[in-house]
């Protein structure tokens, strides 16, 4: 016969956030309000933060309204998940405004709300903003730690700006920020998109006189900028490289050194590769068929390209536009 308040429904809301329950979490507010109990800012915050978990943003900037409309003002717990919830839907701007709003009502921003604002413009392709938010920091007294400047170094590398990433680099390093393997991968990436394949080598090679350690993904990403500029050599001993830190290659892995063989013209050493991935077990996709079918086409080759489409069809992999065009 107990009956539940304010502070088990923002417990069981809370319980929805963490578990990304949002609707569920929407439906204990409406029960709440049903029983004559008023939420508090703590019961707004948990919902705020369940939708925007799940992707709903326009459900958390509805609730915003909700509990400005009851009289209860937002702190900066409220404002970092909205600015979180407008990675979805680039949002940035909004973003934005509601950064100033926040330093309007004279909340001091900390660093989860400069992090949320540097996440949302590289969801959002906003390099420039994000290298603001670096000095609107600094400004604020608050230190950038490696995430922050990883995010910011990945925004303007997808975006082709490989001189400002390197920039971002040097600023961490003055800051007394040593680059981690996020970091490194990020600026790797960004000389890839910059297709410059030296720089990312050279970077490379500072990450192993760093003595820090590259995962797969790096590899993978410097295993790409070589597919895409046809750097075989290079490709064959950074899988080398690879096998000896006991990384294990993934699809992705052999597609791009399948890739860098077939743009180098070497395209027997191709279907090598392929041959390596089914001896050892890798599961093959589209792309890896695709790229099959590039050497295919690039070297004349009917009889092969037919086989590829029977092996594709029987690796239950459905051929796309790309591998009849090269058929064809």
């Amino acid at each position: 016969n107990l009956t539940p308040d304010v502070i088990t429904y923002s417990t069981v809301i809370s319980t929805c956030d963490k578990t990304r329950q949002w609707s569920t979490a929407i439906a204990m507010l409406a029960r709440m309000k049903d029983e004559g109990l008023k939420p508090n800012v703590i019961t707004y915050n948990s919902l705020i933060s369940a939708c925007q978990r799940s992707g709903q943003a326009d459900e958390a900037f509805a609730l915003f309204a909700e509990m400005e409309a009851d009289g209860i003002s937002a702190n900066l717990v409220t404002f970092t998940s909205l600015i979180s919830a407008c990675r979805h839907g680039d949002r940035w701007v909004t973003a934005f405004e509601l950064f100033l709003q926040l330093t309007q009502r004279g909340l001091p921003a900390d660093p989860m709300v400069f992090t949320s604002l540097i996440s949302v413009c590289q969801r959002s392709a906003q390099w420039e903003q994000a290298l603001d938010v670096l000095e609107w920091m600094e400004m604020a007294g608050v230190e950038a730690n490696v995430r922050m400047y990883s995010a910011v170094i990945n925004s303007c590398g997808h975006a082709g700006q490989l001189q400002q990433a390197l920039d971002v680099l040097d600023q961490a390093r003055e800051k007394g920020v040593n680059p981690n393997v996020i970091m490194y991968t990020a600026l790797i990436h960004a000389c890839k998109v910059a297709n410059d394949v030296p720089a990312a080598l050279g970077l490379f090679k500072e990450m192993e006189r760093e003595g820090v350690a590259p995962n797969r993904i790096t590899y993978n990403v410097l295993l790409a900028a070589c597919d895409s500029s046809g750097k075989v050599l290079e490709a064959f001993e950074i899988f080398e490289d690879l096998k000896e830190q006991g990384v294990r290659p993934s699809m992705r892995t052999y597609n791009s050194l399948m890739g860098a063989c077939v743009n180098a013209g070497q395209w027997s050493r191709a279907f090598e590769v392929y041959g390596t991935m089914q001896l050892r077990g890798v599961t093959v996709g589209l792309n890896t068929f695709n790229c099959l079918m590039k050497a295919c086409e690039a070297s004349k080759d009917l009889k092969r390209a037919i086989s590829v489409m029977v092996e594709m069809r029987m690796a239950g992999v459905t051929p796309g536009v790309e591998a009849y065009n090269g058929l064809l």
